[in-house]
């Protein structure tokens, strides 16, 4: 009796300690080997700014931001405005490597205009372009459909420029005024056939091998051309629309707006998922050694995915206002109705 009554005693006891730890929170497993954290240095809150943030850029240890109407550069170390431009329609930005300039695309006059800017003071350097959607290049406003560069990207060397919007594609030295330009309605074998209005989404250079690629809009296409705007290859991903796209440090990564993020090989043979956001992914940067890529999706998110080893490394919630991202070698800048700078410690 006495033996039942102790053999019962120790299941309860099992069992009341088993209750007990399938209510505690059980610490997360390390991801990648070294999971990280992003520690928030610097917010700017919507007053300071003409919002949303249309898209961010971080220069050493300055962050530039475009809104509507005015391009804002911010002291990341103070917290300080540096300089504000108004009555400017910015889309899209990009740094000059080794150089106080920066790349700016904007809207005016019925064109897009691609702009040299100081970095320093944010006055034009030399306008390098006024385009149109209907293939039209010039010097003089003329007027017609609504132009925009939507994305820019300038090559690790600092010699070309290259812009994606409406226009689809054009390549421009740096600085100068010599373009190649990939027109909607050239019969050739490099142009896509788009639906009026609509552009390429995002545009980057692939390595050392004198190569662009450009997402297409009308179809899910990442599309490759040599520096002669001939295509020699493309990629598609099935049933989905890419949002989002980046390539350095012999990386190449885009995104989708089902979520997904995939590493694709520079042949554009091969693919994997890297990491999944819930709901389209709206922007995404890579590290300056291409081994980390960094996203935001419309689930709010901001995270960080080891590319290799494909795997998710860090994450914090920063709101489903934010829709743009850049990043650098100190520096995470996340663009919405504010702009918030982090570290990836």
């Amino acid at each position: 009796m006495n033996r039942v009554l102790f053999l019962g005693v120790v299941a309860l006891a099992c069992l009341l300690a088993s209750l007990s730890c399938c209510g505690e929170k059980k610490a997360p497993p390390e991801l990648g080997g070294a999971s990280r954290r992003f520690v928030r240095h610097l917010c700017l809150a919507p007053a300071d700014l003409v919002q949303p943030v249309r898209c961010v850029m971080v220069s050493g240890d300055t962050v530039i931001c475009a809104s509507p109407s005015r391009i804002v550069a911010i002291s990341v170390k103070s917290g300080a405005i540096v300089w504000q431009v108004d009555g400017i329609d910015a889309h899209s930005l990009a740094s000059i490597p080794g150089a106080d300039k920066f790349v700016c695309g904007v809207s005016a006059d019925g064109c897009a205009k691609l702009e040299v800017r100081d970095l320093r003071t944010g006055a034009v350097d030399v306008t390098l372009a006024r385009l149109w959607s209907r293939g039209v290049v010039t010097s003089d406003p003329i007027g017609g459909a609504a132009s925009y560069i939507r994305a820019l990207a300038v090559d690790e060397a600092a010699k070309f420029i290259l812009a994606g919007g409406n226009p689809p594609l054009s390549m421009w030295r740096v600085p100068g005024a010599e373009a190649r330009e990939f027109w909607e309605d050239e019969p050739d074998d490099h142009v896509f056939s788009l639906s009026r209005g609509e552009g390429v989404r995002g545009v980057a250079f692939v390595g050392d091998d004198q190569h662009v690629l450009g997402i297409f809009p009308k179809s899910p296409t990442l599309a490759e051309f040599d520096y002669s705007g001939r295509r020699v290859n493309q990629w598609q991903d099935p049933n989905t629309i890419l949002t989002a796209l980046d390539s350095r440090g012999g990386s190449i990564v885009c995104a989708n707006n089902a979520g997904c993020i995939r590493s694709l090989t520079p042949e554009l043979g091969e693919s994997r998922v890297v990491g999944k956001h819930r709901g389209r992914v709206r922007s995404i940067a890579l590290s300056h050694d291409g081994r980390t890529v960094l996203s935001i999706g419309a689930d709010g998110m901001l995270r960080a995915f080891d590319v290799r080893a494909c795997l998710q490394i860090a994450e914090l919630d920063v709101g489903r206002d934010a829709a743009r991202l850049a990043t650098n070698r100190s520096w995470v800048a996340v663009g919405g109705r504010g702009v918030s700078v982090y570290r990836l410690e």
